[in-house]
Protein backbone atom coordinates (compact mmCIF):
# COMPACT_ATOMS: atom_id res chain seq x y z
CA UNK A 1 0.00 0.00 0.00
CA UNK A 2 1.52 3.39 -0.96
CA UNK A 3 1.70 6.21 1.54
CA UNK A 4 -1.18 8.21 0.04
CA UNK A 5 -3.45 5.17 0.28
CA UNK A 6 -2.45 4.67 3.88
CA UNK A 7 -3.16 8.31 4.62
CA UNK A 8 -6.61 7.69 3.17
CA UNK A 9 -7.16 4.74 5.49
CA UNK A 10 -5.60 6.14 8.69
CA UNK A 11 -7.36 7.94 11.49
CA UNK A 12 -5.98 11.38 12.32
CA UNK A 13 -4.59 11.55 15.84
CA UNK A 14 -2.14 13.54 17.92
CA UNK A 15 1.28 12.04 18.36
CA UNK A 16 1.93 12.08 22.09
CA UNK A 17 4.64 14.49 23.06
CA UNK A 18 4.48 16.41 19.80
CA UNK A 19 3.74 20.13 19.79
CA UNK A 20 2.53 22.36 16.98
CA UNK A 21 0.35 19.70 15.39
CA UNK A 22 -3.43 19.66 15.14
CA UNK A 23 -5.43 16.71 16.48
CA UNK A 24 -8.55 17.31 14.38
CA UNK A 25 -9.28 16.19 10.84
CA UNK A 26 -9.42 19.35 8.70
CA UNK A 27 -12.74 20.37 7.16
CA UNK A 28 -13.03 18.93 3.68
CA UNK A 29 -10.10 16.59 4.36
CA UNK A 30 -7.49 19.20 3.38
CA UNK A 31 -4.92 20.60 5.79
CA UNK A 32 -5.43 24.38 5.47
CA UNK A 33 -2.62 26.65 4.33
CA UNK A 34 -1.00 28.18 7.38
CA UNK A 35 -2.44 25.58 9.75
CA UNK A 36 -0.42 23.25 11.93
CA UNK A 37 0.60 19.92 10.37
CA UNK A 38 -1.49 16.83 11.13
CA UNK A 39 0.05 13.64 12.52
CA UNK A 40 -1.17 10.45 10.83
CA UNK A 41 -0.31 7.20 12.65
CA UNK A 42 1.65 4.63 10.68
CA UNK A 43 0.70 1.02 10.26
CA UNK A 44 1.95 -1.36 13.01
CA UNK A 45 5.74 -1.19 13.08
CA UNK A 46 5.89 1.94 10.92
CA UNK A 47 6.54 5.51 12.04
CA UNK A 48 3.84 8.17 11.96
CA UNK A 49 3.63 10.52 8.99
CA UNK A 50 3.05 14.26 8.95
CA UNK A 51 0.39 15.69 6.64
CA UNK A 52 1.48 19.20 5.72
CA UNK A 53 -0.69 22.24 4.83
CA UNK A 54 -2.40 21.73 1.48
CA UNK A 55 -2.25 17.92 1.66
CA UNK A 56 -5.53 16.05 1.17
CA UNK A 57 -6.61 13.40 3.67
CA UNK A 58 -9.12 11.20 1.90
CA UNK A 59 -11.85 9.30 3.69
CA UNK A 60 -11.13 5.73 4.72
CA UNK A 61 -12.55 3.04 2.46
CA UNK A 62 -16.09 2.09 3.49
CA UNK A 63 -17.13 -1.52 4.22
CA UNK A 64 -18.85 -3.33 1.39
CA UNK A 65 -21.06 -6.41 1.19
CA UNK A 66 -18.07 -8.77 0.94
CA UNK A 67 -16.70 -7.40 4.22
CA UNK A 68 -20.01 -7.96 6.00
CA UNK A 69 -20.41 -11.48 4.61
CA UNK A 70 -16.89 -12.33 5.75
CA UNK A 71 -17.44 -10.96 9.26
CA UNK A 72 -20.70 -12.82 9.78
CA UNK A 73 -19.47 -16.08 8.26
CA UNK A 74 -16.14 -16.02 10.09
CA UNK A 75 -17.84 -15.61 13.47
CA UNK A 76 -19.80 -18.81 12.88
CA UNK A 77 -16.71 -20.52 11.49
CA UNK A 78 -14.67 -19.58 14.55
CA UNK A 79 -17.45 -20.73 16.90
CA UNK A 80 -17.22 -24.18 15.30
CA UNK A 81 -13.46 -24.27 15.91
CA UNK A 82 -14.00 -23.26 19.53
CA UNK A 83 -16.55 -26.05 19.95
CA UNK A 84 -14.03 -28.53 18.55
CA UNK A 85 -11.30 -27.23 20.84
CA UNK A 86 -13.63 -27.51 23.84
CA UNK A 87 -13.79 -31.29 23.27
CA UNK A 88 -10.06 -31.73 23.86
CA UNK A 89 -10.06 -31.75 27.70
CA UNK A 90 -11.11 -35.18 28.89
CA UNK A 91 -10.52 -36.86 25.53
CA UNK A 92 -6.77 -36.55 25.05
CA UNK A 93 -3.69 -35.52 27.01
CA UNK A 94 -1.36 -35.40 24.00
CA UNK A 95 0.61 -32.17 24.65
CA UNK A 96 0.72 -30.86 21.04
CA UNK A 97 -3.03 -31.38 20.65
CA UNK A 98 -3.75 -29.65 23.96
CA UNK A 99 -1.47 -26.75 22.92
CA UNK A 100 -3.08 -26.46 19.48
CA UNK A 101 -6.55 -26.30 21.05
CA UNK A 102 -5.36 -23.60 23.45
CA UNK A 103 -4.08 -21.51 20.52
CA UNK A 104 -7.46 -21.83 18.82
CA UNK A 105 -9.24 -20.58 21.94
CA UNK A 106 -6.96 -17.58 22.44
CA UNK A 107 -6.84 -16.40 18.82
CA UNK A 108 -10.37 -17.11 17.72
CA UNK A 109 -12.14 -15.80 20.82
CA UNK A 110 -10.26 -12.52 20.30
CA UNK A 111 -11.19 -12.43 16.60
CA UNK A 112 -14.85 -13.13 17.34
CA UNK A 113 -14.82 -10.20 19.76
CA UNK A 114 -13.27 -7.89 17.18
CA UNK A 115 -15.68 -8.96 14.43
CA UNK A 116 -18.66 -8.60 16.76
CA UNK A 117 -17.67 -5.02 17.59
CA UNK A 118 -17.04 -4.28 13.91
CA UNK A 119 -20.53 -5.47 12.99
CA UNK A 120 -22.06 -3.52 15.89
CA UNK A 121 -20.61 -0.31 14.49
CA UNK A 122 -22.64 -1.03 11.34
CA UNK A 123 -25.77 -1.68 13.39
CA UNK A 124 -25.63 -5.44 12.78
CA UNK A 125 -25.75 -8.28 15.31
CA UNK A 126 -23.26 -11.11 15.31
CA UNK A 127 -24.72 -14.51 14.40
CA UNK A 128 -24.99 -17.20 17.08
CA UNK A 129 -24.01 -20.83 17.00
CA UNK A 130 -22.42 -22.88 14.21
CA UNK A 131 -23.36 -25.74 11.90
CA UNK A 132 -20.36 -28.07 12.39
CA UNK A 133 -21.31 -31.66 13.27
CA UNK A 134 -19.29 -32.78 16.31
CA UNK A 135 -20.99 -36.17 16.75
CA UNK A 136 -18.04 -38.27 15.54
CA UNK A 137 -15.48 -36.40 17.62
CA UNK A 138 -17.53 -36.67 20.80
CA UNK A 139 -17.37 -40.46 20.67
CA UNK A 140 -13.58 -40.73 20.35
CA UNK A 141 -10.78 -40.83 22.90
CA UNK A 142 -6.97 -40.87 23.01
CA UNK A 143 -5.13 -41.59 19.73
CA UNK A 144 -8.33 -42.00 17.71
CA UNK A 145 -9.50 -38.60 18.89
CA UNK A 146 -6.12 -37.04 18.09
CA UNK A 147 -6.22 -38.23 14.49
CA UNK A 148 -9.82 -37.19 13.90
CA UNK A 149 -9.38 -33.83 15.63
CA UNK A 150 -6.31 -32.96 13.55
CA UNK A 151 -7.94 -34.04 10.28
CA UNK A 152 -11.11 -32.04 10.96
CA UNK A 153 -9.27 -28.95 12.21
CA UNK A 154 -6.98 -28.95 9.17
CA UNK A 155 -10.03 -29.05 6.90
CA UNK A 156 -11.66 -26.34 9.00
CA UNK A 157 -8.63 -24.04 8.79
CA UNK A 158 -8.47 -24.57 5.03
CA UNK A 159 -12.02 -23.25 4.86
CA UNK A 160 -10.93 -20.13 6.75
CA UNK A 161 -8.11 -19.61 4.24
CA UNK A 162 -10.61 -19.68 1.38
CA UNK A 163 -12.81 -17.15 3.18
CA UNK A 164 -9.82 -14.88 3.83
CA UNK A 165 -8.69 -15.07 0.21
CA UNK A 166 -12.19 -14.14 -0.98
CA UNK A 167 -12.46 -11.02 1.16
CA UNK A 168 -8.90 -9.96 0.34
CA UNK A 169 -9.97 -10.02 -3.31
CA UNK A 170 -13.43 -8.44 -2.93
CA UNK A 171 -13.50 -6.54 0.37
CA UNK A 172 -12.65 -2.89 0.94
CA UNK A 173 -12.54 -2.28 4.71
CA UNK A 174 -8.92 -1.86 5.89
CA UNK A 175 -9.54 -3.52 9.27
CA UNK A 176 -11.25 -6.54 7.73
CA UNK A 177 -8.45 -6.88 5.22
CA UNK A 178 -5.81 -6.77 7.95
CA UNK A 179 -7.67 -9.43 9.93
CA UNK A 180 -8.04 -11.61 6.84
CA UNK A 181 -4.31 -11.34 6.20
CA UNK A 182 -3.61 -12.30 9.82
CA UNK A 183 -5.94 -15.30 9.54
CA UNK A 184 -4.22 -16.36 6.33
CA UNK A 185 -0.75 -16.30 7.86
CA UNK A 186 -1.72 -17.66 11.28
CA UNK A 187 -3.88 -20.53 10.10
CA UNK A 188 -1.45 -21.49 7.34
CA UNK A 189 1.17 -21.95 10.07
CA UNK A 190 -1.29 -23.98 12.16
CA UNK A 191 -2.10 -26.23 9.21
CA UNK A 192 1.60 -26.98 8.74
CA UNK A 193 1.96 -27.86 12.45
CA UNK A 194 -1.13 -30.06 12.46
CA UNK A 195 -0.15 -31.89 9.28
CA UNK A 196 3.19 -32.73 10.87
CA UNK A 197 1.38 -33.98 13.98
CA UNK A 198 -1.06 -36.03 11.90
CA UNK A 199 1.78 -37.66 9.98
CA UNK A 200 3.38 -38.50 13.33
CA UNK A 201 0.24 -40.13 14.72
CA UNK A 202 -0.22 -42.20 11.55
CA UNK A 203 3.42 -43.28 11.59
CA UNK A 204 3.08 -44.31 15.23
CA UNK A 205 -0.06 -46.31 14.47
CA UNK A 206 1.66 -48.14 11.63
CA UNK A 207 4.69 -48.88 13.82
CA UNK A 208 2.48 -50.26 16.58
CA UNK A 209 0.60 -52.44 14.09
CA UNK A 210 3.84 -53.76 12.64
CA UNK A 211 5.17 -54.58 16.11
CA UNK A 212 2.02 -56.56 16.88
CA UNK A 213 2.53 -58.88 13.87
CA UNK A 214 4.12 -62.17 15.07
Amino acid sequence: MNRNAWLAAATVATLLGTTGCTAERPAGGVVPTGAAPVIVPGRPGEPAATATPGQTLLRAAQPNAADVRFAEAMIGHHRAALAMAALVPGRTVTPPIVAAAARVRVSQEAEIGWLTRWLARLGRRAPHGHDHDLTALRGLRAAAFDRAYLAQMIEHHEGALRMAADVLEKGSDPGIRRLAADIDSGQTAEIIRMRDLLRGTRAGRRAAAAAAVP
